[in-house]
Order: C-alpha cells, then structure tokens, then sequence
C-alpha cells in the first residue's frame, strides 16, 4: 500500500505532465500536421465578364501546425496552377503524388523550411484558363490575384501583410502569370519563383503552333460563322458546349483549337463583336485566309512581347527581392525553353538580377521535385528575410558576388514542336493571300 504523500507526489506529476502536453499541443510542439482548408471566396475583379465566369472563386489554404496554438504572423505563397489544372489537383496527388499539405508538414519536420501559409489560387475557367490576365471578355484575373485573393487572405488569417513577406509561383500558365503578376506589382509580391513558364521568343509564335494548321483556322472560322448566326444568348451556349466537345474528344487538333480560344480570349478580346468576343488573326476571303497584323501582334505580345515589357517594367523587376525561372530542358514544349533563355538574357541585358535554372527534366513531369526540394526552400529563404545560398549546378546562371539571386505533365499548346525553323513547321505566315481590295483590319 503506497504512503499518501507518495500518491498525492503521482498525482502531482501526472497532472504536471498533462499540462506540459496541454502546452506542447497549443504550441504546435508534438502536432506535426498543418491545416488545410478548401474555400470558396468573393471575386468582385471577375464580375461583368463577358462569359459568364462565377464571381466567386475556389481557394485552398494551407495553415502550419503552430498557426492555432500561436498569435505569429506568417509570410504567404500565392500559388497559381497551369492550364486546365484545377486548384484540388496540387493536393490530390495528381503530380508525382504532390500533395502541399503532406509535403509542407514533412518538410517542416525534417526542419528544411520555415512555417508559411500555402495559397493555391483558381485560374481555371470553361475555355481552360485565363492566363492570369485582366481582360474584358474573361474577367479580369490579374486584378483577382493580386486584390481579391491577397486582400482577402490577409483580412482572414494572420499574415505579413507587406511584399517582403508574399512570393507568388506557378507553373506553366501559372508559370507565366507568376512572372506577369510579379513584374507589375511589386508592392504586393515581393519574390517570384516561376516553373516551365509560357513565354516566347522573338518567334514564340510560330514555334507554339496555335496558327500551324490551316486546317484549325478554318475550323475557327467556320465555328465563328456559325456563332455570328445566333443570338448572343444562344451563341453563348453552342460555344460552351463546343469547348466541352473539344475537350471530351481531345486530339492535337481539337487541343490546339481550344487552346487559341482561351489565348485569344485573354490577349486579344474584342467585347464589341459577338460570341467568343476575339480579335482572330485570321479571315476567309475569296482566294483564302487573310492574316490581320494588328490582331496577330496581340497573340504575339501575350507570351511574347519580352524585350519591350522588360524595359517597361525595369524598375518594379528590380525591386523583387528573389527571382527564379525553373525549367526542365527535355520539356516538349521547345519554345517554352528558348522563351525562358531569351528572357533571362533580357533580364541580364537589364541588369535585373535573377536565376534560371534547368534541370534533366520536361514540362510537369518532376513538378513534386521541383516544388518541394527548390520552389519552397527558395521562399523559406527570402520571405524569412535570410540570405540565400545556392550551389549552382553546371546549367545555372552564375550568381554575381552579394547578390541574393543570380542573373542570368500538363498541356499548354497544341503539339510539342522539335525546333527551331528546320522543322516540319507549317505555321501560316501573315501576309496577305486575298486580293488587294479585301481590307485589312
């Protein structure tokens, strides 16, 4: 029989430890799983568009394991998905088995990362994506990310609510519009880490192979036909459920089609003419195809248009505290990789200082790898205010002594090309096949 000062000393001690666990719990100290939460948010930025696109959105947060049992503020990710993938697909294994709530949680066990929140934003719509951009036609989609989603974040949770302390990323269309978002607000995203971005070249275009068919402009321009031949409220329709088709039959050329719906759409709207509300390069005339410059230099300044956006934006790029262009040198989209180098060599012909780095790897197909063992590192660096330290593999852009950065799966297009000019491209040029009374636009 134990004495009653010893069972009142167990009791003592277990109630002591009961409240260390207590504590540890609160804390996040032995709960090693963050929270992620699946949102629905207000996105007035979209509302008036021309396709009917919801004006609320789907969101996903993720929060790390200390957020509840703390009052930190935390720096936040802004995540933007690639061409038709939807935002459940960064957390349902779709890549590799990428899941961003388990691979934060293991990365934040095995002490490779600082605690952040995790935003995967919706750049999705009917056509397959909105390409990050504000446009008449689409909504606007710049304005949702970098107002919306930002204000909203930081009026929910408990964020830094300065650039410093945001990075935004992507990968191919989201890729692009991390760049694109970053290069024009610097006030709210303060680095920007971009993985097998769409961009172009000088002859991006061409190379890209949305206009390679004479074929898929005809098919346009039938449909377009079609279209001006019913009530705007009926067109809408008929061209939902022609995108639907594309996509539920898809083949190189029905991607290809589909794709210049959504490009055109972002880059080149036309809100004044009828359903699908685009600028289309291309017209039927009575010897043929009639190419319209002023409406092909809006497809190309989409991805393209580098060298004059670099210089526009010269001083808000050097303002961004981290930059990184990811790409993987096998991807078969070719024009993707030479889009990237030609910026980085925009970028350094600036003085804009950045890394591009390149890998073995193609388009998506080592996303996981790329976003757990370089893109969150990278943020865990500069948005926790560190000094970076890279060891620069034999394709990488030399970094310049003390600075912090250095210079230097999933369907974006058509059909993946195999080179440069040489190669079986088909692209229709645009000059003029119609005789000369036909009027250019």
């Amino acid at each position: 029989m134990q004495s009653p000062l010893k069972e009142e000393s167990k009791k003592l001690l277990a109630g002591i430890l009961l409240m260390l666990s207590l504590v540890a719990w609160n804390t996040g100290g032995d709960r090693s799983s963050g929270r992620l939460l699946r949102r629905t948010i207000p996105a007035p930025s979209l509302a008036g568009n021309l396709i009917s696109t919801p004006a609320r959105q789907p969101l996903i947060v993720y929060l790390p394991p200390s957020y509840h049992g703390s009052d930190r503020d935390y720096p936040v990710i802004y995540y933007l998905p690639g061409f038709t993938t939807d935002v459940h697909e960064m957390i349902d294994g779709t890549f590799q088995g990428l899941n961003i709530q388990t691979d934060m949680d293991d990365l934040l066990a095995a002490g490779r990362i600082a605690e952040m929140i995790f935003v995967v934003a919706n750049g999705r719509n009917f056509l397959g994506g909105s390409f990050y951009v504000n446009s008449p036609v689409t909504g606007n989609w710049e304005d949702f990310i970098a107002r919306d989603v930002v204000q909203f974040i930081d009026r929910t949770y408990r964020t830094r609510p300065r650039s410093d302390s945001r990075g935004i990323a992507g990968s191919s269309m989201g890729g692009f519009g991390a760049i694109h978002l970053a290069m024009r607000h610097p006030d709210v995203f303060g680095a920007v880490y971009s993985l097998s971005p769409g961009l172009f070249d000088e002859n991006g275009l061409n190379d890209q192979g949305m206009f390679g068919s004479t074929e898929t402009i005809k098919r346009y321009l039938e449909k377009q036909s079609e279209f001006d031949a019913l009530p705007r409220v009926d067109a809408l329709k008929a061209f939902k459920a022609f995108i639907a088709e594309l996509y539920g039959t898809p083949s190189s050329t029905h991607l290809s089609l589909a794709f210049s719906y959504a490009y055109g759409a972002a880059f080149s709207p036309a809100p004044g003419r009828g359903v699908p509300y685009i600028d289309y390069p291309y017209t039927l005339c009575d010897t043929g195809l009639q190419c319209h410059e002023r409406a092909r230099q809006n497809y190309i300044r989409g991805f393209g248009g580098l060298f004059e956006k670099v210089q526009r934006y010269r001083d808000n790029l050097l303002k961004l505290n981290g930059l990184r262009i990811d790409i993987g040198v096998n991807d078969p989209y070719g024009w993707i990789v030479r889009g990237s180098r030609y910026l980085s060599r925009r970028l350094k012909a600036e003085r804009i200082s950045h890394r591009l780095q390149e890998h073995k790897g193609g388009h998506e197909d080592r996303l996981r790898d790329r976003v757990e063992n370089h893109m969150l590192p990278f943020f865990s660096r500069v948005l926790a205010g560190h000094a970076i330290t890279h060891r620069p593999n034999s394709r990488d852009t030399a970094t310049p002594p003390g600075m912090d950065h250095s210079t230097g799966g999933r369907s974006i297009g058509p059909v993946p090309d195999s080179g440069r000019p040489g190669h079986d491209d088909t692209h229709i040029p645009c000059v003029r096949y119609c005789h000369a009374s036909h009027t250019s636009v």
